[in-house]
């Protein structure tokens, strides 16, 4: 595998600077983007990952994880409700969530504290010494293209509402068992901790070349890593003896399978927007905003949204 010195690395503090700017008005709505093509996408795909995954390929990969995602939660499911079905399960912990805004950031508060100090306890790694700030995602921009949560150069920032306005149906993206996982990912032991350990083995400016395993990592890398977390964390047993919130770990790495399901399959020409709407609807029972967001993050940033999953795959692959 190969490593890509990526810009965005460059552009973080910039944007940290961008997720709680603009809060007033919605801006007027960009031009709608549109898919690229499958030559184009798999060319992309390749020169960023490393990975030479056809679009079929990387779909069918996708599909045959989240398969054997959703058969371990369906067996979950049958020890919180007797249903077999997760999906009926997870309507109901769905329901459970905080009243308001002020409540769903105070949750990530609680997560974001919890993740750290297992983490700590259990001597996964070294940690940041500066606590993680949680802040509302005001700007629009942030808010479309990121539905739940975005860490960005020490600060967690949440999106409550897809809207400038408030929207109560919205909070149900944040579930009480939704949250933990996303704590996982963005904060303990994931973009928080890999951003510091990053930034503190970074060589000095002005001191001779950068070798290639010196470079920032390419958004493979630090998706895939970030992702591992969450499988890391429930390997390590975060989750023991609270098996709806396992359901909901699950159910985040069975969200990252089905990004990199669609991703290919809608730039490639095989599923159109609306396709792809009611997927994100119906096999992870996103809100119709939500799920909006998730494609239109698709058609903005081809291959995006697909690193988590075979960041993942590589990652695994370094550790057998």
């Amino acid at each position: 595998m190969r490593v890509v010195c990526s810009p965005s690395t460059v552009l973080l503090p910039l944007l940290a600077t961008l997720l709680v700017a603009c809060s007033g008005p919605e801006e007027v709505p960009p031009a709608e983007p549109t898919a690229v093509g499958r030559a184009a996408y798999e060319r992309q795909l390749e020169l960023e990952s490393g990975a030479r995954l056809t679009a079929d390929g990387l779909a069918q990969l996708a599909q045959q994880a989240s398969e054997a995602i959703e058969a371990r939660m369906d067996r979950l499911a049958a020890e919180l409700s007797g249903d077999d079905d997760w999906r009926e399960t997870f309507v109901e912990l769905r329901g459970q969530h905080p009243e308001d805004g002020a409540g769903v950031l105070e949750l990530y508060r609680r997560e974001v504290t919890r993740a750290a100090e297992f983490a700590a306890a259990h001597d996964l790694l070294t940690l940041p010494p500066d606590d993680l700030e949680v802040v509302e995602a005001a700007n629009p921009i942030i808010r479309r293209s990121f539905p739940l949560a975005l860490y960005l150069d020490g600060k967690l920032g949440v999106t409550t509402s897809a809207t400038a306005e408030p929207d109560s149906g919205y909070l149900a993206n944040h579930c009480y068992v939704c949250v933990p996982p996303l704590a996982v990912h963005e904060a303990y032991p994931g973009h928080h901790v890999s951003f510091w350990q990053m930034e503190r083995t970074a060589p000095p400016r002005g001191m001779g070349p950068v070798s290639p395993e010196e470079r920032p990592l390419n958004m493979f890398f630090l998706e895939g890593w970030a992702l591992y977390s969450e499988l890391l964390m429930l390997e390590q047993g975060y989750y023991a003896g609270h098996p709806e919130e396992e359901l909901g770990a699950w159910r985040s790495l069975l969200h990252r399978a089905l990004r990199a399901r669609v991703d290919p399959l809608l730039h490639s020409g095989e599923l159109d927007v609306e396709e792809a709407v009611e997927l994100y609807r119906r096999e992870l029972l996103m809100t119709e905003d939500a799920a909006r967001t998730e494609v239109r993050r698709h058609l903005d940033l081809p291959t995006n949204t697909a690193t988590y999953f075979v960041g993942l795959l590589q990652i695994l692959e370094l550790r057998e």
